[in-house]
């Protein structure tokens, strides 16, 4: 019998490739979230350290150009932490849309995998029965097929 062959192996193959670039796509939208949570928290941060300077030179009656500098600084950081909050709303949308993305692949993919499985199952199933036939004719051949043991030869008078 001749080897199994899956017709739809080039599909396969393509969504199996789909699948990797998808993963591939979702990793760098994960990276390029994490960096930009990364960014809004140092920022974050900044804005604190900042106000703490303004709450600690406004206590300790220092340097009132100083203390509208760090304010100035603090504002600006402020709209800035609004920007990049924005952004990372748009990465973690790109995230999860890739996400999704990707288990539409994998899904496409396993469909695939069932498909040859199956394929697979049957063709198993038809070379055990196609066996099973050589077998028998191959049995009834030999049970026909007339043995000398057993067959005597009679003494002719």
């Amino acid at each position: 019998m001749k080897k199994f062959s899956f017709r739809l192996q080039k599909v396969m193959d393509l969504r199996e490739q789909k699948e990797r670039m998808r993963q591939q796509e979702l990793a760098a939208s994960i990276r390029q979230e994490k960096t930009q949570r990364i960014e809004v928290t140092r920022r974050k941060k900044a804005q604190l350290q900042y106000g703490e300077k303004i709450v600690a030179g406004s206590h300790s009656g220092g340097d009132l150009s100083k203390t509208m500098l760090y304010r100035a600084y603090q504002d600006r950081l402020s709209k800035e932490i609004s920007e990049e909050s924005l952004t990372l709303q748009k990465w973690e949308k790109k995230t999860r849309r890739s996400r999704d993305i990707l288990l539409e692949a994998s899904r496409k993919r396993k469909t695939m995998e069932s498909l040859k499985e199956r394929g697979f199952a049957e063709y198993q199933k038809l070379e055990q029965r196609e066996d099973q036939i050589l077998t028998d004719e191959t049995a009834a051949r030999v049970y026909l097929r007339p043995n000398p043991l057993l067959t005597t030869t009679r003494a002719h008078p």
